[in-house]
């Protein structure tokens, strides 16, 4: 190559060629190969031996020795071409040796890094996740302890299968008693009633009963027919790959009871407006039956939407209620899921993350154990159920279940961040400041070795902590409609307005 850079064909590292060329007597030519063979030389080194060696055997046989001669005296070939080949070695220039031994070295590396990944990939495709814990079973606790009769879910689809779907609108918003488009609402709801009669008893019913799972169950099938022929052949485990498509059907009836409240204040019928703000409240205790982040969002919607008739009503039609009813009305705003501010457990949330760890680390029996193969494509589904995972994934997987979180330590950082998201749900909004989760949240994202450990459940975080949020609004909803409330019982009373809240 060095010639054809210089435009010359020379042919000078042609080491028989040279040997041939110089017609030197058996076994010389025979030695010249041994020798510079065993020297361990570059080429250009083993051409500049062989012409010493052609050159001493040619003026050998000159001064009148034999071939034989001169290669007896030659001596042990292995040995001269160690002598040789060290000498030559000596005498390279530093750069040449020192390249030389950094190529050695990163050889060297390169070796050991495949070894151990090597050894990695064994030891991560290799490995299985031994799930022994039926969480579905402990989600679904609650539900089947009940007796059938307790159940509401039942009467829920009933409902929903003879409901009517309301006709097309062209307006943003449910139109408000008198304004244009209300009359075609109200025929809808008057057309609904015996619907909505059933929905208000379904909700004051003990618990939803609705059995979660990862394929729709056979009664449910005339309700989402599209859905379950989609997921019949699912394979994902339990709680990680369930369904909640009732909260979405629940979600739906939610301004069906609203406009039905509005309707019968505008009609004057207060207990029927205050029963559908009772069954608001109800579907929503029911709802938060299940610890998931989904079922907080939807129960917290429907909370939020009693508040905010119940508000617009006081407002709309302030002696609608007697005083017996608004003081009905408080209690039970009041003591809405159990009369606590709302602080979400998040239970099965919970449950689903251990479901997700006991099928994605092996088990040691002492509490830790390592990602595996199988473990590693269901986080990546975790994070992004469009994408199956590609090569890549499967390439890096090895390293990452050397670098990555054990199991121990997964399940550390996910207590601790859920410790960090109950402690800010503690705090009322205005006592805050920046949320100690969103902060820790950003770190392990800002960390490219904390993302490969933990980015999983990070993500997860930031919708626990936005539901925290969404429950101290809805808190603050609640107590400005009790004030409210307190107002108009104090106006009766006394027939002016208190001068102060106390």
């Amino acid at each position: 190559m060095r010639d054809v850079v210089r435009g010359r064909i020379t042919g000078r590292l042609d080491l028989e060629a040279m040997i041939a060329a110089a017609e030197l007597p058996d076994p010389l030519p025979q030695l010249v190969r041994d020798v510079t063979r065993r020297a361990r030389l570059n080429r250009l080194e083993k051409v500049t031996v062989a012409e010493e060696l052609l050159s001493h055997f040619r003026d050998g046989l000159k001064d009148g020795g034999s071939a034989d001669g001169l290669a007896g005296d030659f001596g042990d070939t292995a040995q001269a071409a160690r002598l040789i080949g060290r000498a030559k070695r000596r005498n390279r220039p530093f750069a040449y040796r020192a390249t030389v031994r950094s190529m050695q070295a990163a050889c060297g590396l390169i070796g050991v890094v495949l070894l151990v990944y090597g050894i990695a990939a064994i030891r991560f495709f290799a490995g299985r996740p031994n799930p022994t814990v039926d969480y579905l079973q402990l989600v679904n606790a609650k539900t089947l302890a009940a007796p059938p009769a307790d159940r509401a879910w039942p009467e829920y689809r009933a409902a929903i299968l003879s409901l009517e779907r309301p006709p097309e609108r062209v307006y943003t918003r449910t139109p408000r008693p008198g304004e244009p488009g209300w009359e075609v609402v109200e025929a809808y709801l008057v057309g609904s009633r015996s619907v909505l009669e059933r929905i208000r008893a379904a909700a004051a019913l003990p618990v939803l009963g609705y059995e979660i799972g990862f394929a729709i169950a056979p009664e449910d099938v005339e309700l989402w027919p599209l859905r379950a022929r989609s997921v019949a052949q699912a394979t994902r485990p339990p709680v990680f790959g369930i369904m909640l498509p009732h909260l979405g059907e629940l979600q739906y009836l939610v301004p069906l009871l609203v406009d039905d409240a509005r309707r019968a204040a505008f009609r004057g019928e207060p207990e029927m407006a205050l029963a559908n703000i009772e069954a608001l409240l109800s579907m929503a205790e029911q709802i938060l039956e299940s610890g998931f982040v989904l079922n907080d969002h939807v129960a917290l919607s429907t909370f939020m939407g009693a508040a905010m008739v119940a508000s617009e009503l006081l407002g709309d039609y302030p002696d609608l209620f007697s005083d017996k009813q608004l003081t009905r009305l408080a209690h039970r705003l009041g003591g809405m899921a159990g009369g606590a501010p709302i602080r979400l457990s998040m239970d099965d949330e919970r449950s689903a993350f251990a479901d997700v760890v006991q099928h994605v680390y092996t088990d040691n029996g002492r509490g830790d154990g390592h990602l595996t193969w199988d473990g590693l494509k269901l986080l990546l589904y975790w994070l992004d159920a469009t994408k199956p995972p590609g090569r890549v994934a499967m390439a890096a997987g090895p390293a990452v279940g050397v670098f990555g979180a054990s199991r121990a330590e997964f399940t550390d950082k996910y207590d601790q961040l859920m410790a960090m998201v109950q402690a800010d749900a503690m705090l009322p909004l205005w006592k805050r400041g920046k949320s100690s989760v969103e902060v820790e949240v950003d770190r392990i994202k800002s960390s490219f070795t904390e993302s490969v450990r933990f980015l999983p459940i990070a993500l997860r975080m930031r919708e626990f902590a936005r539901v925290s949020v969404r429950a101290e609004l809805l808190t603050q909803r609640v107590d400005a409609t009790l004030v409210a409330i307190a107002l108009q019982l104090y106006r009766r009373r006394h027939g002016e307005w208190p001068s102060e809240l106390e």
